[in-house]
């Protein structure tokens, strides 16, 4: 998994030794090697049965090799990410919103639940937050297509997840108050302050202060 996440690059050994068996340098070295022959003998069969080396040993590290056949839900996660948000900033929403949703139905969940290491933690972080995002822009694409019930499910999913998120809250209130909830949509708001001024001593931007005043003078 780290080679995988680290593919298109090699990693130098001396990294690989300290990220996994930090200490005795002999004792890393062996481990790594011992790990290094039980990956290849788990991956080198090739469907045809001929054999191909799964991890490329590059001048002073070690890398996944991409040539051969392999799927990473990762990388398809990201990958259907970048795409969406590039479109979504050129005004091809519906275009984006496909690509958003296959993004939502890749992600399985944290990444190496129950892995602590910083590595993985940063990997864990980084999808989350592009998670939260893909699950706040389909809240706006659906709310913007008049599709309230799946923009307000959406929203209330990037809630649960991040209780902090304001764009999240904001979609909310915008589904409800579009689709005729009106008292939901304030009430919204002041659960929004509320968790702003409790967990960061903040207030809603100024974005989200409109809308609530939108609402509030309809």
């Amino acid at each position: 998994m780290y080679l995988l996440i680290h593919r298109g690059r090699a990693v130098g050994e001396d990294k690989i030794m300290e990220t996994f068996w930090p200490g005795d340098p002999e004792k890393a070295q062996n481990s790594l090697y011992s790990t290094l022959h039980r990956l290849r003998k788990a991956l080198e069969k090739k469907g045809d049965g001929s054999l191909a080396d799964p991890v490329l040993h590059q001048g002073k590290g070690y890398g996944f090799n991409t040539d051969i056949q392999h799927s990473f839900d990762v990388e398809e996660f990201e990958s259907s990410y970048e795409k969406g948000a590039r479109l979504w900033e050129s005004r091809q929403r519906g275009d984006a919103a496909a690509h958003f949703q296959r993004a939502d139905r890749l992600y399985g969940g944290e990444f190496l639940e129950g892995v602590y290491e910083d590595w993985a933690l940063a990997v864990r972080e980084r999808l989350e937050r592009k998670y939260l995002d893909v699950l706040v822009y389909l809240a706006q694409f659906y709310n913007e297509d008049g599709r309230f019930d799946l923009g307000i499910s959406y929203a209330e999913r990037a809630v649960d997840m991040e209780r902090c998120e304001e764009r999240a809250h904001a979609e909310l209130m915008n589904g409800y108050f579009r689709s005729g909830k009106r008292d939901l949509a304030v009430r919204q708001y002041h659960t929004l302050c509320k968790i702003l001024k409790d967990h960061l001593g903040l207030s809603p931007s100024p974005p989200t202060v409109r809308l609530h005043l939108q609402i509030t003078q309809s």
